[in-house]
């Protein structure tokens, strides 16, 4: 398989990694920053280099893309990759809003596309178990499940798009609270929910000092 990767920033790279390492041939990848470009070509041997994703999508040798760029730009990124005949793995979570998630499936379908959401969970090796056991032994039917996540790794990319809600979409649920969710549901055989209630237990970092406005850290935080 032939394959390009928009956005070749830390996650970026771990797909170009683990993609090669797999056998997959990583024919080109995007970034707007050419410093991230020259690192894949020097790490990774990428050939074609791009800063404008439309290029790189437009490429006829391509068999499938990778998104992984700020959230706010999966949705258009995916669309149109889609609409250019590739399939696409997008990372989590797949957009920003919900009108946006049915465009890019109604997309997938419309151009017979594979869509897959990298929701990374499902494929670890506790993960299959569960769910194996699961569907063997059977768990009845599912009234209630609980959730919950911890990172002591603090804020990511603190300042940067990660706490920018226009970019980020959303907070922690976006960010890793989306694979709790996934998984819970995904073990349940993806029942739909009629009530959910979620809670925080401390501020943002281990000294509780938090955000102020979305994108503008505390001074000294």
């Amino acid at each position: 398989m032939r394959v390009g990767v928009i956005g070749c920033g830390s996650i970026g790279k771990i797909h170009i990694r683990n993609l090669k390492r797999i056998g997959a041939e990583v024919v080109a990848a995007c970034d707007i920053d050419e410093k991230e470009l020259k690192y894949v070509k020097s790490e990774f041997g990428v050939e074609h280099l791009y800063t404008d994703y439309h290029d790189l999508i437009a490429r006829s040798d391509l068999d499938a893309v990778v998104v992984a760029t700020p959230n706010y730009l999966h949705h258009e990124m995916t669309v149109n990759a889609l609409k250019e005949g590739k399939h696409v793995l997008c990372e989590k979570p797949p957009a920003i809003t919900a009108r946006q998630v049915k465009e890019m499936y109604e997309a997938s379908r419309k151009y017979g596309r594979a869509l897959l959401i990298g929701l990374t969970m499902r494929f670890r090796a506790d993960s299959r178990a569960l769910k194996e056991y699961a569907e063997k032994v059977g768990i009845g039917k599912p009234y209630y499940a609980k959730a919950g996540i911890l990172r002591r790794a603090g804020i990511p990319g603190y300042g940067s798009w990660f706490t920018r809600k226009a970019e980020a979409g959303a907070g922690p649920l976006y960010d890793i609270g989306v694979h709790a969710l996934d998984l819970t549901l995904w073990l349940m055989n993806d029942f739909e929910a009629e009530e959910a209630y979620a809670s925080t237990y401390a501020k943002f970092g281990p000294k509780g000092k938090g955000l102020g406005d979305w994108g503008k850290p505390v001074p000294g935080g």
